[in-house]
């Protein structure tokens, strides 16, 4: 599709090159856009390279090419598909209902029909990206079964049908499921997933039986699995069955149409007037008015505002700390600077009991679950529900550990998205300070509450239970490594100054990878070796190259130099 003129563009850019031959500043500004736009097939190909050695450790996690196994190696790429569809669910809307240019397309004479198939097409162009990662996947398996000639024919037909599969279910999620369910869904798989690869490429017997076992359930259950499965049909031995699978995918393919309707629905490309917005009275929550302004918003009169003013209702602080013995244990450990900034983190107070104790809820009512299925149903329904149960415990977990409350949560002034904590005098350290007492407060609560069950579990399962301890304490010690890489990321994403070439930048970056790249090196290396004393070693070792980089990213923004990390937008 094309918006333009063909020959009124090619008489644009003959002006524009005629203007740049003309200019010696505008030569100079050609050159640098050409240098920093040079940079996308680089970043392309450690995209791609990445993948590829993620699966390959995957697949010799799970035995190796000596052991390899076709099934495990289709529930990966079943699995990070099926993760897949939640990061293209938000694309969808982003895309074609949300995104920044559809702005500036509106002041174009152009139908809504026409911006929504533009955009369509760029979103396509967008995940052909994830198409050269399932056929990496695919190359992967056909490597270590040794295809012949003839077999590598289908290959790229396969992995276009489990693209297909993947963007039809993406397009079904978002016309269907919120974006913040999407975004929890996705980040709850995805972070499991990684720890699972590292869990199984460090103990050798730990996590391999539920996968082999569960691997032929997970190609049945995920619809990404059914045009995955496909692949069974290239091998030898293969029976006619393997064909099945074919229907469920034509259907759901199909079904993009109707999604796509939805979604072109759903897209009104005009501009959106906000209705008024009620007032946010003291212990009250707020008031939520519809895109129509269904409920009718709120307000105050003036008496009623000087009463609130008069008894200082605004000011009254939320008294989280009589929450439970946690939070008194943290708030006893807080400076009063720390608290006020709490306050300014948690509006409504911080919680660790409650949400502990739900956490704890749910890895009982899994752990009950599964018991159950072992008797009433079988053994595989066991290792497929305490799987499912592992990956929702641990995101839960990890959103509380890593959480900064409202802190980073971008502004849009301007047109540009400022964190909240840069809007207000509040600094490097303090700020993080506070957070990282917030992580070590709770990983003292949920060490132990979550790593005596699943050592119970590990030795129901048969599994060594002193290596399932050692594996949480890993898990723990790498959390509080982990929290200073998202402390330094998550400051540095909204301080930034790319646009001049300096040797204050050279030198950053010199020291900034580094130590970026040592930290996860560490953090691999301690989750991978067998041997517990030098394990935790090199976890300990994890926590201090996250401390230096925390340190020494501290004193560039003290010193108001910045990273190199790409600016919100």
């Amino acid at each position: 599709m094309k918006l333009h003129s063909p020959e009124f563009q090619r008489g644009l850019q003959r002006a524009v090159r005629r203007a740049i031959r003309a200019s010696k500043e505008l030569r100079k500004e050609y050159r640098r856009v050409r240098r920093s736009g040079g940079r996308r097939l680089p970043e392309e190909i450690t995209r791609i390279a990445v993948t590829f050695i993620f699966l390959c450790g995957f697949v010799a996690a799970t035995g190796g090419p000596a052991g390899f196994s076709v099934e495990t190696g289709l529930a990966w790429i079943a699995l990070w598909t099926f993760a897949a569809v939640f990061f293209y669910a938000l694309q969808w809307t982003i895309y074609l209902v949300s995104h920044a240019d559809i702005r500036a397309m509106r002041l174009l004479p152009v139908s809504d029909e026409v911006i929504f198939r533009w955009q369509f097409q760029r979103l396509i162009r967008y995940a052909s990206k994830a198409y050269l990662d399932i056929l990496i996947g695919f190359a992967v398996l056909g490597c270590l079964a040794h295809f012949t000639v003839w077999q590598w024919a289908p290959v790229p037909f396969i992995a276009a049908l489990t693209w297909l599969t993947m963007l039809s279910l993406a397009a079904l999620c978002a016309t269907r499921l919120p974006a913040k369910l999407c975004r929890r869904l996705l980040s709850g798989m995805l972070i499991p997933l990684f720890i699972a690869i590292l869990v199984m490429a460090g103990s050798h017997n730990f996590l391999r039986p539920w996968l082999a076992q569960a691997a032929p359930t997970i190609n049945l259950v995920l619809p990404t699995g059914w045009a995955a499965s496909l692949f069974r049909g290239l091998l030898p031995g293969r029976q006619p069955t393997f064909l099945l699978p074919l229907l469920p995918v034509i259907l759901l393919i199909i079904s993009a149409k109707d999604s796509l309707q939805r979604l072109r629905r759903s897209a009104e490309y005009r501009e959106y007037l906000r209705p008024d917005a009620p007032d946010i009275f003291p212990d009250e929550e707020p008031g939520i008015v519809d895109e129509k302004g269904a409920q009718p918003a709120r307000h105050a009169g003036p008496t009623e505002i000087e009463e609130i003013i008069e008894t200082r209702r605004f000011m009254e602080i939320v008294p989280w700390a009589g929450r439970g013995w946690l939070e008194r244990l943290l708030w006893n450990w807080l400076t009063p600077r720390e608290r006020a900034l709490g306050e300014f983190a948690f509006p409504k107070g911080y919680a660790i009991t409650i949400p502990g104790l739900k956490i704890v809820r749910n890895l009982i009512v899994v752990g009950g679950v599964g018991f159950a299925a072992r008797y009433i149903v079988s053994r595989e329904v066991e290792f497929w529900i305490f799987g499912l149960g592992l990956i929702v415990v641990v995101g839960q977990v990890l959103n509380r550990l890593m959480g900064s409350g409202e802190a980073f949560r971008a502004m849009n002034l301007g047109g540009i998205k400022i964190p909240l904590h840069a809007t207000f005098g509040i600094g490097y350290r303090e700020l993080s300070g506070l957070l990282i007492k917030c992580t070590i407060v709770q990983i003292l609560f949920y060490l132990p509450v979550l790593t005596l069950p699943a050592a119970l579990c590990g030795a129901w399962f048969g599994l060594s239970w002193q290596s399932v301890m050692l594996c949480g304490l890993k898990l723990g010690l790498l959390a509080l490594a982990g929290r200073f890489l998202l402390l330094t990321t998550s400051f540095s994403a909204g301080t930034n100054d790319t646009s001049r070439f300096r040797l204050s930048g050279i030198l950053l970056l010199l020291i900034f990878v580094p130590c970026c790249a040592g930290l996860i090196a560490l953090c691999i290396a301690g989750m991978v070796i067998p041997h517990p004393l030098v394990a935790e070693l090199l976890c300990l070792a994890a926590i201090a190259a996250g401390w230096m980089l925390y340190r020494i990213y501290g004193w560039f923004y003290a010193n108001g130099r910045f990273d190199l990390i790409a600016i919100q937008k």
